[in-house]
C-alpha cells in the first residue's frame, strides 16, 4: 500500500450564508485503488482549516478521485456547522509535470449543497520522489 501525502492551498467564494471570501490550508492523503501507474481510481482524505471572511473555518473531506479522468466526488464535512455537503471536483496538472513541477495539481471544486460554493485549489505532493518526473516538462528533439 502506497499512501501519497499532499499539502493544498485554496481560495474561493463561499455562498452558504451570503457571499464570503474563503481561504484554506489543507493536508491530505491519497491512495490508489487501481493500478497506480494509470491513476484510474483512488480515494483521498483531507483536513482543512482557514478563514471564511474573518471567522475560522475547518473541516474534513473524503472523496473518490480519478487523475486519469480528471474527476472526483465525495463528502465535505464542515466541523464548525456540523453539516455534510456534496463535493464535486475537476483536477488537472495543467501542464506536463504539474503547475509548478514536481506533480502539483490544480483543482476546481464545487459544493452545490452549500449554496454553490466554488474553490480553486493548488495541491503539492509531499515526500513523493517520483511524482511529476516521468517525462521531461518539454519535449526536445535533436536534429
Amino acid at each position: 500500500m502506497v499512501y501519497k501525502p499532499y499539502l493544498g492551498f485554496a481560495n474561493g467564494l463561499s455562498r452558504d450564508e451570503g457571499s464570503h471570501l474563503l481561504t484554506q490550508v489543507r493536508f491530505g492523503v491519497f491512495r490508489d485503488l487501481a493500478n497506480p501507474v494509470s491513476e484510474l481510481l483512488g480515494v483521498a482524505v483531507e483536513g482543512y482549516g482557514g478563514l471564511r471572511d474573518v471567522q475560522f473555518d475547518y473541516g474534513v473531506r473524503a472523496f473518490a478521485l480519478s487523475h486519469l479522468l480528471c474527476l472526483g466526488a465525495g463528502v465535505d464535512y464542515d466541523l464548525r456547522h456540523g453539516t455534510p455537503d456534496l463535493l464535486l471536483t475537476l483536477v488537472a496538472p495543467v501542464r506536463r509535470g504539474g503547475v509548478f513541477g514536481r506533480g502539483s495539481d490544480l483543482r476546481l471544486e464545487w459544493l452545490p449543497t452549500r449554496g454553490g460554493t466554488v474553490n480553486l485549489a493548488l495541491t503539492l505532493p509531499v515526500a513523493q520522489r517520483r511524482r511529476g518526473r516521468g517525462r521531461p516538462s518539454r519535449p526536445r528533439f535533436v536534429v
